[in-house]
């Protein structure tokens, strides 16, 4: 009847690290897409508002859409080196 207590789970340093780096780059990608006039203009109408002149900002959306397609594959490729080169380091001590 008495149940071994459990630790409360804990974050690590390296955890709330990465998570920092993932949310920053959630946050780019929804900046970048604040500045693409077309994205714009749709969360606009979605909320009510009106769609502002239409400038075609076609060199900005394609931006945009590269920078959300390949964001996730270089932030994860950035992630792994990282822990690689945390991984030697530590391994050297």
């Amino acid at each position: 009847m008495n149940q071994p207590r459990r630790r409360p789970p804990q974050m690590t340093l390296s955890f709330m690290l990465m998570l920092n780096v993932v949310f920053c780059g959630i946050l780019g990608a929804v900046y970048w897409a604040s500045q693409v006039p077309a994205i714009r203009d749709e969360v606009s109408m979605m909320f009510g508002g009106r769609a502002g002149p239409s400038d075609s900002g076609r060199t900005t959306h394609m931006i945009f859409l590269i920078f959300t397609y390949s964001a996730p594959l270089l932030l994860a490729g950035v992630l792994s080196t990282i822990m690689a080169v945390w991984r030697m380091l530590e391994r050297r001590r």
